[in-house]
C-alpha cells in the first residue's frame, strides 16, 4: 500500500478540501510575536510609526536582550490596519495552497482572497484587498534582535517589507474565456526563508478570521504560538496587552486594559482557545504591578492543528495523530492496529523533534518518513531532546525571564522611590530639613547610626545622612501615598 499524495495543489473551487486543509492553517511565527499592524480598522491620521518592545533572555548570548519592533507606514497609504492583518494571514494560507512555500511569487484573484476571508462577493470587497495591498507593499519593518532565524537559531535585526511586489491586475471581469485575470504578490525573501525553514505553527485558519474582536485574533496568534512550548503562561499585564497584543500605551492603570481585553477572553475561553478562570486568577495585582495568566485547555503541546473536526470525535487519538501528521486516516487506522501505541507515540515525538529542526530526513516527505519510521521502527537520532526535556528547558528559560523582569521591575521601582525621595528633600526648607534628618537618625539602624557617629567616617557624615534621609523619606512618602487604582 502506498502512500496518497496530490501532485498539485487543490483548486479553490474545491470547497470542502479547501475548508478541511484550512482548518490546518499555517502561521509565521514571526509574525505572531510582536503585531504586525494596529488594532485599529482604519489609518490613523497623523500616526507614522509603531513601535513593540520587550526583553528576554537569549540562551544564545547568555543574557537578557532588548528586542524592538517598529512599523513605519507609506505617507499616502499609512500603517497597516486590523484587516490588513487578516489579509496578510490570508496571503499565507494562499502561498500554502498554491505552492507549498516552494516559491516567493504567489498567483491569485481578489475573488480568491475574498473567499478566503468570507467577505461579500461585492465591489467594496475587491477595494479593501487593493488598498490592503497597497498598504502592507508600502510598509517597512524594523526587527532589531526581533527576527528569529530557525536555520542559524539566532534572533536578527533586519529591515525590509514583508511583500517586495504587487501585480494587482484582476478584477470581476474574466479574460473572455470564463477565467478571472490573475494578480501576483512577490514574498521578501527573508520571509520565504523563515516560510521554507520550518517556522511555522499549525492553526485553524477559518477560527481565526471568525472572531468577533480584533484583539481575539491577536491573542489567538501569539498564544497559540506560546503554547506550543508550555500550557501555562504569566506575562506582566502591561508588556502582555501594549507590546504584544498591540493595545495603545497611555491607559492608566492595571483596571482599563483589564477592560479591553475581557471580551477578547471570553470570546477565547468560549471556542476553547483557552481555560476559563475566575478574573481574580486571570488578573492579579501585586503593588503597583498587574500580570495575565493563560492556560491551554488541553494539556498536550502540539504544533499541528489545535481543534479537531466534529466528524472525527470518535477517533483513536493516535489515529488523529497521524492523520494530523498527514498520513491517511486508512492508513493511520492499520499502523495502529499493527504497533503498539508507546512505539507510536516515541515516532511521533521523536517526528516532531526532526521536523521542528528541518531535518532533511523528514523534510522532503514528511507523512511517508513517519509511516516508515514506525513500520520500520527507525532508530532514535543522536542528539533527540524528547517533547518532556524541550518543555523542561522552555520552562527553565520562561522562569529565568520571569525572575530577569522582576528584578527589572524592582531597580525600576527603587530608582522611582530614590527620585521622588530626591526632590521632595529638594524642596525643602533648612527648617524642615534639619527636622527630617533628625527624624532619620532616630530611625536608623545601629549599623547606620555606628557608622555615622564614627570618627572615622565624619568626612562622609554628610554622604551618610543624606542616604539615611533619602531611605526615610523614600518610606514615609509610602506610607502617606493614596492607595494606587483597585
Amino acid at each position: 500500500m502506498t502512500e496518497e499524495r496530490s501532485e498539485q495543489p487543490p483548486s479553490l473551487e474545491q470547497v470542502e478540501t479547501l475548508s478541511e486543509l484550512l482548518r490546518i492553517g499555517k502561521d509565521e511565527m514571526n509574525l505572531a510575536e510582536f503585531p504586525m499592524t494596529s488594532l485599529s480598522d482604519r489609518p490613523i491620521a497623523g500616526e507614522t510609526s509603531l513601535k513593540f518592545e520587550d526583553q528576554i533572555y537569549d540562551d544564545r548570548k547568555k543574557k537578557i536582550i532588548l528586542r524592538k519592533r517598529i512599523i513605519e507606514g507609506s505617507k499616502e497609504y499609512g500603517l497597516p490596519t486590523a484587516t490588513d492583518d487578516a489579509v496578510i494571514l490570508a496571503l499565507i494560507q494562499l502561498t500554502k495552497l498554491k505552492n507549498s512555500f516552494s516559491s516567493r511569487e504567489v498567483d491569485f484573484t481578489r475573488h480568491e482572497l475574498i473567499t478566503l476571508l468570507n467577505w461579500p462577493n461585492k465591489g467594496q470587497s475587491y477595494d479593501r484587498i487593493a488598498l490592503s495591498l497597497h498598504r502592507l507593499a508600502g510598509v517597512t519593518y524594523h526587527f532589531e534582535n526581533s527576527w528569529w532565524d530557525n536555520r542559524r537559531k539566532a534572533w536578527m535585526s533586519k529591515i525590509f517589507g514583508i511583500i517586495d511586489n504587487v501585480d494587482l491586475n484582476d478584477s470581476r471581469e474574466t479574460d473572455g474565456q470564463g477565467a478571472l485575470f490573475c494578480s501576483r504578490i512577490v514574498w521578501n525573501q527573508t520571509v520565504l526563508d523563515s516560510f521554507q525553514a520550518g517556522y511555522l505553527r499549525s492553526l485553524d485558519f477559518h477560527l481565526a478570521i471568525s472572531f468577533k474582536h480584533v484583539i481575539s485574533m491577536r491573542i489567538y496568534r501569539f498564544m497559540g504560538k506560546r503554547f506550543h512550548l508550555q500550557p501555562e503562561w504569566t506575562f506582566d499585564l502591561k508588556d502582555f496587552a501594549c507590546e504584544h497584543i498591540g493595545l495603545a500605551r497611555n491607559y492608566e492603570g492595571g483596571v482599563q486594559l483589564v477592560r479591553k481585553l475581557k471580551p477578547a477572553i471570553e470570546e477565547l475561553e468560549g471556542v476553547g482557545f483557552l481555560a476559563p478562570l475566575p478574573e481574580n486568577e486571570r488578573f492579579s495585582k501585586k503593588g503597583r504591578d498587574w500580570s495575565i495568566r493563560l492556560i491551554q485547555p488541553s494539556p498536550a503541546l502540539t504544533s499541528f492543528a489545535e481543534t479537531p473536526p466534529v466528524s472525527e470525535a470518535a477517533t483513536p487519538p493516535l489515529v488523529s495523530d497521524l492523520v494530523q501528521r498527514g498520513i491517511t486516516k486508512a492508513i493511520a487506522e492499520e499502523l495502529v492496529q499493527r504497533h503498539s501505541a508507546e512505539m507510536i507515540q516515541q515516532k511521533l515525538d521523536v517526528f516532531d523533534w526532526l521536523v521542528e529542526k528541518q531535518d532533511k530526513r523528514a523534510a522532503k516527505n514528511p507523512a511517508g518518513f513517519l509511516r516508515r519510521a514506525i513500520e520500520t521502527d527507525y532508530a532514535t537520532p543522536k542528539g533527540f531532546e524528547s517533547r518532556a526535556e524541550r518543555q523542561a528547558r522552555a520552562a527553565a528559560q520562561h522562569q529565568a525571564e520571569r525572575k530577569a523582569a522582576e528584578e527589572r521591575r524592582r531597580q525600576h521601582e527603587q530608582e522611582a522611590k530614590r527620585q521622588r525621595a530626591n526632590a521632595y528633600i529638594k524642596q525643602l526648607g533648612q527648617a524642615e530639613r534639619l527636622a527630617l534628618e533628625a527624624e532619620a537618625l532616630a530611625a536608623a539602624t545601629p549599623e547606620q547610626r555606628e557608622n555615622y557617629d564614627s570618627h572615622v567616617m565624619a568626612r562622609f557624615r554628610d554622604t551618610l545622612m543624606l542616604a539615611m534621609l533619602r531611605d526615610y523619606v523614600a518610606e514615609k512618602l509610602d506610607r502617606e501615598q493614596v492607595p494606587a487604582e483597585a
